[in-house]
Formats: C-alpha cells, sequence, structure tokens
C-alpha cells in the first residue's frame, strides 16, 4: 500500500503540473513536408524589445541549440546554407502585460469614533496586479519558395527561469511536437 501510495503521489502532482501548462498554438499552410529532410537555421531579424530578457543575443544562441537539438532528434539534418535546405527555420519573442484580479478581498472594521458611537465599515476591494508573459515563435519558412508555412508558438510567465537553457529545451521540444502538421483535407 505505502508502495502504491509513493507512486500514485507524484503521478498526481504530474497530472496537476499538466493541466497548468499552457497549449502549444501553431497555423500552417500547405507544404511539402513529409519531404523535407534538411533544414537551416536562420538567426531572427533585430526587433527591438522591450524587455532585455527576450531580446538578447543569449537567448538567440540557446533557442538556436534547442531548434538544432529537436529537429535532429526528429531526423531532420541541419545544412549551413539555406539553399541546400528543405525549410529554414528562425524565431521571434513578444511580451503582453495584462491586468489580472486575484478576485474581490472583504474586510470588516468595528470600532469607537471620536463622537463616542460604535461604527462598523464594511471594505470591498478588488486588487489588480500587472502580469508579465512572452511568447516563443517558431516559424518555418519553405526554402524553395520563400514562404512561411508554419508556425508555432508558446505562451508563458515571463521571469528569468523561463529562459534557461533547460526551459528553452524544453518549450521548443513543446512547439516542434506540432511539426510537422497533419495533412490538411
Amino acid at each position: 500500500m505505502a508502495t502504491l501510495r509513493r507512486l500514485l503521489l507524484p503521478a498526481a502532482f504530474l497530472l496537476i503540473m499538466a493541466g497548468c501548462t499552457t497549449p502549444v498554438q501553431y497555423e500552417y499552410n500547405s507544404a511539402p513536408y513529409g519531404f523535407w529532410h534538411t533544414f537551416a537555421w536562420q538567426a531572427p531579424e533585430h526587433i527591438k524589445v522591450n524587455n532585455p530578457i527576450v531580446d538578447s543575443g543569449i537567448l538567440a544562441t540557446r533557442v538556436e541549440n534547442a531548434v538544432v537539438a529537436t529537429l535532429s532528434n526528429h531526423g531532420y539534418r541541419r545544412v549551413d546554407e539555406a539553399e541546400n535546405a528543405d525549410f529554414v527555420v528562425t524565431y521571434h519573442t513578444a511580451v503582453q502585460n495584462h491586468m489580472e484580479s486575484s478576485g474581490p478581498s472583504f474586510g470588516i472594521t468595528y470600532g469607537v469614533g471620536w463622537w463616542s458611537y460604535p461604527f462598523s465599515t464594511v471594505i470591498v476591494s478588488q486588487p489588480t496586479y500587472q502580469v508579465h508573459e512572452a511568447d516563443l515563435i517558431l516559424d518555418v519558412i519553405n526554402a524553395e519558395t520563400g514562404k512561411l508555412v508554419w508556425r508555432g508558438w508558446l505562451t508563458s510567465s515571463l521571469s528569468r527561469n523561463n529562459y534557461s537553457q533547460a526551459a528553452v529545451n524544453e518549450a521548443v521540444a513543446r512547439i516542434f511536437s506540432k511539426f510537422p502538421p497533419p495533412p490538411k483535407l
């Protein structure tokens, strides 16, 4: 019984945590995905982002390493020149800030005022806080046509912990779990 409990508790925790993760989003057009075997990496165009966590050469290197490792594990081979590749991969980031609320909070006070009469007050407030989220967006471009054919992205809270090499590896692997896409009917 104790062994069963030791196995079920971590499994239940993992299921709960899996339910908390954001889903991978993706969109695509038709392309000869099934015939592709080689890819090239294209450094992203430098777009000024207001947050240095997502706009750095360090993150660019981590994403490139993760993309190369993930696609290599899926059987694709990296080539140095885009002209020799079946598809090209690049990435982008986006940051959103929005306000969220933790719900209403209530408070009751009671006291005696300077006029010697008792009083009570009910305080209702709705505390809000700013949430910072970032998207990691991976683009797949058909090397033959130069057209974007697949885009996948993942949104997570913005923190330095999400941009370690291990976290980037996990995010890229999750995004590319949707690549290649199923054939359009």
